[in-house]
């Protein structure tokens, strides 16, 4: 099967995706893309969309150079990734049969269309021209439906985590306190929260240290910040790390915290339950969703530092006796999100679709 993904060459979801693909189930994929990638691989071949213009009007005018990019692949399938930029660039391709995928809350159509008119338009678009619609969670599934979507169009299935990559391990020495986060640092996740739940339990927590795993453009102010609270000692930020890096930094950590308002289904929750860490995350659907599987996590009202410090002190004076609910994540994850299993579900829907719809050219 030849796909060609529409989507941005470096975010690690799209990667770990086409390589996936390409490497292990030995698909030809190839990865159209508006941002020149950081990583090149070596199974997935790359291709540059030369846009005319570099700002987010990008998404609206560079049909001619993708149109002529996926004519000279010539792809049994097409994969737009984001309802509100690359997959409404692959929906006016013309090109049947069309996937399209929402990466997250907001791209699912959480936004109201009086302050987003052109994402809202851009999604609903997107997901009218579709064959098929992959929702990671069933909240994400609800908003296609509210966007227009047949939901007979619909297959709901996470990505998953890679358990082979993520072994689980964990550690119950209750002396240290040890918090991580693995999410990009962007102002809209909120991570400055979790620095002043930092700075409100460093003189009440022995060897307290959170690791900011992870980069992005709410970096400088974060470090800023950091440094006026006068924390960096209990504080590192280690920047961006290598996939098969991420593991070990949650091995030596015992809580995750998201503080994320807005979430689809996030493959770094899946990473660190697997891994053994405990999570203490946003209440919101996305993370609601995890504890009515079976698993055990606690959850904060959104932006609200003394529920998170609560939260975690909870579980640090109660730790070894909550050490089996890491166990119990473990085994949810490995039932309902294993990569290898969800991705081979995902692939078979793929070539399903194939079987039941011609295959296309762009109009």
């Amino acid at each position: 099967m030849r796909i060609c993904f529409v989507a941005d060459a470096n975010h690690p979801n799209t990667l770990n995706w086409a390589e996936y693909f390409a490497a292990d189930l030995g698909h030809d994929v190839h990865i159209l893309s508006l941002n020149e990638p950081l990583r090149r691989s070596d199974s997935v071949v790359f291709h540059h969309i030369k846009a005319p213009i570099s700002n987010k009007l990008r998404y609206l005018f560079s049909g001619h150079p993708l149109k002529q990019l996926v004519t000279e692949i010539s792809p049994h399938l097409v994969i737009g990734y984001r309802l509100t930029s690359y997959a409404y660039m692959a929906a006016n391709l013309g090109f049947h049969p069309l996937v399209v995928v929402a990466q997250s809350e907001k791209a699912a159509g959480r936004f109201r269309v009086i302050r987003k008119p052109a994402q809202w338009l851009a999604a609903k678009y997107a997901l009218r021209r579709a064959d098929l619609a992959l929702a990671w969670a069933p909240h994400m599934a609800q908003d296609m439906v509210r966007l227009g979507c047949d939901p007979k169009k619909i297959f709901v299935l996470p990505r998953g985590v890679d358990l082979r990559r993520f072994r689980f391990s964990h550690d119950n020495d209750s002396r240290a306190l040890s918090l991580i986060t693995t999410r990009g640092l962007k102002r809209d996740y909120d991570l400055s929260i979790v620095i002043e739940a930092v700075g409100q339990l460093a003189d009440r927590v022995t060897n307290l240290k959170y690791t900011v795993v992870g980069d992005g453009p709410d970096k400088r102010r974060l470090i800023r910040f950091t440094q006026k609270m006068k924390i960096g000692n209990h504080i590192e930020f280690v920047g961006e790390v290598p996939y098969d890096s991420i593991a070990d930094y949650l091995y030596a950590s015992n809580i995750y915290i998201s503080p994320v308002p807005e979430d689809g289904v996030s493959s770094s929750l899946l990473e660190a339950m697997a891994a053994g860490t405990f999570p203490i995350v946003t209440n919101i659907k996305a993370n609601r969703h995890w504890q009515h599987l079976g698993c055990k996590l606690l959850l904060f009202k959104p932006g609200s530092v003394k529920d998170l410090v609560n939260n975690i002190l909870e579980y640090h004076n109660n730790r070894i006796e909550l050490s089996h609910y890491l166990q119990i994540n473990r085994d949810v994850v490995q039932k309902r999100a294993s990569w290898v299993a969800n991705m081979h579900n995902i692939e078979q829907t793929l070539l399903k679709l194939l079987d039941t719809t011609a295959n296309g050219h762009c109009a």
